[in-house]
């Protein structure tokens, strides 16, 4: 199967603010992978990164964005089943100290 990718952004996320958004699958997908990237090209240092689908969590709360990867060679492949009609919740906290402007990108493929 391709792979595909769905971005989700925003800009001016002040510090110590959250952007939330959600995802319902129109078909059944695996996630590969989850990309989170400032869009100035720096690294995440102090931010978190919260997901559920259908309602159970694949965080555990949040876990430090930085753990996620901003590229292939160092985000981690998480093979997370994704099906249709289910929905994708997540949560990015900034927590850099300055505003900053976010992608949040899942690599996904057709199951």
């Amino acid at each position: 199967m391709p792979t595909k990718f769905k971005t989700f952004s925003t800009t001016g996320l002040a510090s110590g603010s959250s952007f939330s958004n959600e995802w319902t699958a129109d078909d059944n997908y695996r996630i590969k992978r989850i990309y989170l990237l400032r869009q100035d090209g720096s690294a995440f240092t102090a931010s978190t990164f919260s997901l559920t689908i259908a309602n159970v969590p694949y965080t555990h709360d949040s876990v430090p964005a930085a753990v996620l990867g901003r590229n292939r060679e160092t985000t981690p492949e998480v093979n997370i089943d994704f099906r249709k009609g289910e929905k994708l919740e997540f949560t990015l906290t900034n927590n850099e100290g300055a505003s900053i402007d976010v992608f949040v990108v899942f690599e996904y493929e057709r199951a």
